[in-house]
């Protein structure tokens, strides 16, 4: 508990050690390292703490993110698991890779009340995956939440959002059909085939029957049927500039399924697909490529274009929950070289960010000299960081149920003579020859 207000409350830390400097922190530097390693919650621990304290959507559905976020480990040649892993890069040309684990993450994303609202996410599963399982482990993850009973997601209606990684034909089959209240909204990469199902099977020709017709690639415009609907959305930008969104759909659309590892007839589930371009103020194109994303599911009628494209711009709230985590609650700061360890600090880091989340209403604006007159202070809202200032105020009026610290004398330490066994090296090794 010492350990969590401490990680709550310095923002500041360079290291994990430093933690042992808050006042929060009663005890010597060499018990965090204890703290972090002590035991491990369960998968479920997370959601089932948050699961009493889920704001209830206005919106007619629960909306959930799934990404995946990396932990560099470069230099720990003793850590188990460790792989060749993504990263991004923002040179241009620099090779977007590096060594590490990668953790597979489910959050809750609420609604914003305004384009200037923090960005909250609820986090709700974490798990370390790698490259192999990192799909599977997203659909065990997702079926978890929706079939356990403690929890809503499984008992109303839910949208799914993720990227490109998560637009497979093995994810999708996975989660839609067999669940009718969940709706998968994905991002589509621009070099894939899109078909239209067979209207009127053919019941006289031999062979195998026709379930596609009518493909057209997505990066060959010549092709393109005509949109079955096709508008256009005024919007506004973080910077406050006005900006014109084009979007058009195509409505029962299907795509290949596969039958090698198992049988995915995907010509059984249709989806509606979209295009996005984004136009600024001088209606030029602010990216070069379009948005193309698919939303599959039974009820997904249910759901606008436009609500669909405003359910999908959240999704890049988690990546705002990694980068506040990993530079201010230094999620992947803990350098150990046991697997186990670093997954406790990784839970520990969510429960703390929970704890914020939890005390939001409570804490006070506490912006610096220079920030009293950005839109965010003058809209009086709170953010993760500011929430992160003002709570070591906060958990000194409630206190803790952690028992204060009691000398226990000096530790023996090992026994003379006593040698341990070196650690084996981990696969890729990579070490700088003299």
């Amino acid at each position: 508990m010492d350990l969590l207000d401490a990680i709550c409350s310095t923002p500041s830390a360079q290291s994990v050690a430093e933690y042992s400097l808050s006042l929060l922190f009663r005890r010597s530097y060499n018990s965090l390292y204890k703290g972090a390693q002590a035991r491990q919650l369960s998968t479920e621990s997370l959601s089932h703490l948050v699961a009493p304290y889920l704001p209830q959507p206005a919106r007619p559905f629960f909306l959930l993110g799934l990404d995946i976020t990396p932990c560099p480990r470069v230099h720990s040649f003793k850590l188990e698991g460790r792989e060749c892993i993504h990263r991004a890069n923002q040179i241009k040309g620099s090779p977007q890779i590096t060594y590490g684990h990668q953790y597979s993450e489910v959050c809750m994303l609420p609604e914003r009340d305004s384009p200037l609202s923090p960005r909250w996410v609820i986090p709700l599963k974490e798990q370390r995956v790698s490259r192999q399982d990192q799909e599977q482990s997203g659909i065990k993850q997702i079926l978890a939440l929706l079939e356990d009973e403690q929890l809503p997601f499984g008992k109303d209606f839910c949208v799914l959002v993720g990227d490109s990684a998560y637009s497979t034909p093995t994810f999708l089959h996975a989660l839609t059909s067999d669940k009718p209240d969940l709706i998968v909204i994905t991002r589509v990469r621009s070099n894939r085939h899109i078909y239209s199902p067979v209207q009127q099977m053919q019941t006289n020709r031999r062979g195998h029957p026709v379930w596609y017709e009518d493909e057209f690639a997505l990066n060959n415009p010549a092709g393109w049927p005509k949109p079955d609907q096709a508008f256009s959305l005024l919007t506004t930008n973080s910077r406050g500039r006005p900006n014109r969104t084009e979007v058009m759909v195509w409505h029962n659309k299907v795509m290949r399924g596969s039958w090698k590892s198992a049988h995915l007839p995907m010509h059984k589930l249709p989806f509606t697909l979209l295009k996005i371009d984004l136009y600024d103020e001088q209606n030029k194109g602010v990216f070069k490529k379009p948005l193309w994303l698919i939303v599959i599911g039974t009820r997904r009628e249910e759901l606008s274009p436009a609500t669909s494209l405003e359910a999908y711009h959240q999704r890049p709230d988690m990546e705002h929950f990694f980068r506040f985590t990993k530079r201010q609650m230094l999620l992947t700061g803990y350098q150990t070289p046991v697997t186990a360890h670093e997954e406790n600090w990784w839970q520990l880091v969510h429960l703390a960010y929970l704890q914020l989340w939890m005390a939001r209403d409570l804490a006070r604006r506490c912006p610096y000299p220079w920030q009293r007159y950005t839109p965010q202070v003058a809209e009086k809202t709170l953010s993760p960081t500011m929430v992160q200032r003002s709570f070591s105020g906060i958990i000194r009026q409630f206190g803790t149920p952690a028992r204060p610290p009691k000398r226990r004398g000096n530790s023996p330490g090992r026994l003379q003579g006593m040698v341990l066994a070196p650690r084996k090296d981990q696969f890729p090794v990579h070490r700088c020859r003299n």
